[in-house]
């Protein structure tokens, strides 16, 4: 059985939380939210895949998808049964981003002084090994067309 939502900001109660954080309320129900985030995160995705990982039901994802539609935030995609957003999806996506990040850095406020100088260390580590310094021979180069 997969478990129900063990990250915190991913969550639909918890994309519904955020959304009505700092008076930029996006008026979206959880699933509408939740899957408005993933649909702009994960392009080309299927939304009920998405949704089957981490335990949400076929039925809130087609009242997720229905609101999303109805309120013109999402349009059909390119690939079988997946989403785009529209371009107010895009503003209200943006929204939600927003109110993500503020609610990361109040969660982060909360923290211990070590705890927080622990995941700026893990955080440079992990840049550091995505992104190469510049001028290093281990960069891969694209390949000739």
């Amino acid at each position: 059985m997969v478990p129900e939502y063990t990250d915190e900001l991913t969550a639909p109660a918890a994309v519904s939380a955020v959304s009505d954080f700092g008076g930029m309320n996006c008026a979206l129900s959880a699933i509408a939210a939740w899957l408005l985030l993933r649909i702009e995160e994960q392009p080309g995705s299927d939304p009920y895949a998405l949704a089957r990982r981490v335990g949400i039901a076929a039925e809130r994802v087609d009242a997720g998808l229905a609101e999303l539609t109805a309120r013109q935030l999402v349009r059909p995609g390119a690939v079988a049964r997946s989403f785009a957003l529209t371009a107010s999806g895009c503003d209200a996506y943006d929204r939600l981003a927003s109110a993500r990040r503020e609610r990361l850095a109040q969660l982060a406020a909360q923290w211990p002084d070590e705890q927080r100088q622990q995941l700026a260390t893990v955080l440079r580590r992990l840049a550091v090994d995505l992104v190469p310094a510049r001028g290093h021979g281990d960069v891969a180069q694209p390949a000739a067309s």
